[in-house]
C-alpha cells in the first residue's frame, strides 16, 4: 500500500461528498460503528455523529487504530463483529 496515494485520494474525495446523515436515521438494521482513535480521516467526532445519528447503533473507538482499523487491530476487529452479530442473529 502506497499511504501517499491513499492519502491523495481520500483528500481529493472526503470533502466533496454529500452529507448522508439524515439518511442514517432510516436505519432499521443493527450497525456496529468502529472509529479509530488515531484516524485523521475520519475523526472519532465524525463517526462519532454517524453513530449517534443511525437508531441503536453501536459505537466502538480502538485506541490504537487509524483509518485502517481492520488491517491495523485484525483481532480486535473481528472479536467486535463476531460479539455484534451474536448479539444480533
Amino acid at each position: 500500500m502506497v499511504i501517499s496515494s491513499g492519502r491523495r485520494a481520500v483528500t481529493s474525495v472526503v470533502p466533496r461528498r454529500p452529507d448522508q446523515r439524515e439518511f442514517f436515521a432510516r436505519i432499521s438494521t443493527p450497525v456496529l460503528v468502529v472509529a479509530g482513535a488515531e484516524d485523521a480521516t475520519f475523526p472519532v467526532g465524525e463517526a462519532r455523529a454517524m453513530a449517534d445519528a443511525i437508531p441503536g447503533s453501536l459505537f466502538v473507538v480502538l485506541e490504537k487504530a487509524a483509518h485502517l482499523a481492520a488491517l491495523e487491530c485484525p483481532a480486535e476487529v473481528n472479536a467486535l463483529i463476531e460479539e455484534f452479530v451474536a448479539a444480533h442473529s
